[in-house]
């Protein structure tokens, strides 16, 4: 899940890759997103999503004027997966390790997002919250589970900002451990269920067959 969004001096282009525009008046916005890579490492999971944005004002349609065109740029990466542990259900424990190496903008803003199961769910949205590691949490083993995460930045140029841009990349890794803490538990990706006809089509397939058979026996007659 990607998203993007350049516009520079009336100029706007929108989409789910990275974008790059410059105007005749050389006014400039680029929104990069990098690859996804995703990691099942037997006992851990981690997860890589990153963005960068640039913006660069135009030069003053009036000769007199210190103020450029504007411009924007927004760049957005996402994951969501199912997972599953290993075993039956069970109390255990978590560890997340999510470093964060993001900034804002000169002008803008920038977000990073996690959320595992129902154990945890954080924004962050500001330099002074940058999160890194967990300590080891209660949660329940042998189970599904929701794994969302997502990086984002936002850039302005305006005015007399002259320029402003920024990067934001985070690498998600989570581990479970049994509730001694120290065992290790294995991470998979959850199967995706196999459709089966719903139960109150059970009786209609019945009677399909029934009468199936009974107009077998009319006709050996």
């Amino acid at each position: 899940m990607t998203s993007a969004y350049c516009y520079t001096d009336g100029l706007s282009t929108s989409g789910p890759g990275s974008c790059d525009l410059t105007s005749p008046r050389n006014g400039r916005a680029t929104a990069n997103i990098y690859p996804t890579t995703i990691t099942f490492g037997g006992t851990f999971f981690t997860a890589d999503l990153g963005v960068d944005v640039f913006t660069l004002q135009s030069l003053p349609a009036n000769p007199n004027s210190v103020i450029g065109g504007s411009s924007e740029a927004m760049a957005m990466s996402g994951l969501s997966l199912d997972l599953v542990t290993a075993g039956n259900p069970r109390p255990g424990l978590l560890k997340i390790t999510w470093p964060i190496n993001g900034g804002r903008p000169y002008d803008g803003g920038y977000n990073a997002y996690l959320k595992v199961g129902s154990w945890f769910s954080q924004d962050v949205f500001d330099e002074g919250l940058n999160f890194c590691c967990s300590i080891l949490f209660p949660v329940e083993l042998g189970q599904a589970f929701s794994f969302e995460t997502s990086v984002s930045e936002h850039a302005y140029a305006v005015f007399q900002d002259g320029l402003s841009g920024a990067s934001n990349s985070v690498s998600a890794t989570i581990q479970f451990y049994e509730a001694d803490g120290s065992t290790p538990v294995r991470i998979d990706e959850a199967a995706i269920p196999t459709s089966v006809p719903e139960p109150t089509c059970w009786p209609v397939l019945g009677i399909v067959c029934i009468g199936a058979l009974v107009n077998s026996c009319h006709r050996r007659r």
